[in-house]
């Protein structure tokens, strides 16, 4: 028996909404963990000319999964350029959309004044089509984080075999453990338009 009649949904498909909303995708990066940047040019370049750009980072289950364990908590460095370049020439602040079942450092992200939005989707599945009411403003993200995220540093600090891990001082991590709302920023849509 497969899953979803063998239907696997994209970030893709929830940005275009059924078909409502054009959508152009590029890969600027071809997999999570490449540091291929080749594709990075193409990416921006497709950014400049859209309206709203919906850009997807993270990792596969190849950086973790159950028997193993991931060896860093970084994007790639190839991600990061992604986000930076794309961010840098968007018309808007970007919509980045962290996909990931392991914790990531996002202090960079958080921190680029081109990044309208953050939502940390976990590993893909047939929930990925869910964002597409979350991205169209129709109903409000709530709640907390499930993991701790600590800037990546960090990883360094602390031997794996503490499980201790409660910050008394030190680094802090980009989760949303601040106790900040969150609020829903819908994107508007006044008929066909090109979204990245």
């Amino acid at each position: 028996m497969n899953v979803c009649g063998s239907k696997f949904w994209t970030l893709v498909d929830a940005v275009a909404n059924g078909g409502e909303v054009e959508t152009v995708s590029v890969l600027g990066v071809p997999d999570p963990q490449s540091e291929d940047r080749s594709g990075i040019s193409e990416a921006a370049q497709v950014a400049r000319g859209a309206d709203t750009v919906v850009l997807a980072v993270g990792t596969d289950l190849n950086s973790a999964k159950e028997g193993h364990d991931a060896n860093s908590i970084s994007l790639t460095e190839a991600q990061e350029v992604l986000i930076e370049q794309v961010a840098d020439v968007a018309k808007k602040p970007v919509i980045v959309v962290v996909m990931t079942a392991t914790p990531l450092d996002l202090s960079n992200v958080l921190a680029n004044p081109k990044v309208g939005a953050v939502l940390h989707l976990g590993q893909p599945s047939v929930t990925v089509l869910g964002v597409s009411e979350l991205l169209y403003g129709e109903i409000s993200p709530a709640g907390r984080m499930i993991q701790t995220v600590h800037e990546s540093s960090y990883q360094n600090q602390i031997s794996i075999f503490d499980f201790n891990m409660r910050f008394s001082e030190g680094p802090r991590g980009s989760s949303d453990h601040h106790g900040h709302e969150l609020q829903p920023h819908p994107v508007e849509v006044d008929g066909p338009t090109n979204r990245t």
